[in-house]
């Protein structure tokens, strides 16, 4: 019970936090409180795209312009500057840039964040 408490709470604070929902990729992001995170990119057969941070931090990115995942493989390290992270699982953001840092392959993903994804339904496409 205790646990139920402290989600609807975070998610009540979320909602009032007065961030953007879904951002313009053109709007100036010293309006809108912004941070950065660091992960591994994979893309996913019903065409979202997660980044998964820490090995158990996956989060669906959400982008105006599309073209910040152009030439993007499933398992490249990537740093994204990104808006609040939504309270669901996995997680959701609305991201702003998209930075490639290291080429990578599905393996540098772990097994059992691919398993647990996949008992979801968002299925890692690999190239």
């Amino acid at each position: 019970m205790k646990k139920i408490f402290i989600i609807l709470a975070s998610a009540v604070m979320l909602m009032m936090c007065g961030c953007e929902e879904k951002p313009d990729n053109n709007i100036d992001t010293d309006d809108i409180d912004t941070m950065t995170l660091e992960g591994r990119f994979m893309k996913v057969e019903n065409g979202h795209y997660i980044i998964i941070a820490n090995e158990d931090q996956p989060t669906v990115m959400r982008a105006d312009d599309k073209s910040l995942f152009d030439g993007l493989t499933t398992g490249d390290l990537i740093k994204i500057e990104c808006t609040y992270i939504e309270m669901t699982y996995p997680g959701r953001t609305a991201i702003f840039d998209l930075e490639l840092l290291e080429d990578g392959t599905i393996s540098d993903i772990s097994d059992e964040t691919i398993k647990s994804l996949e008992d979801l339904g968002w299925v890692a496409v690999s190239e």
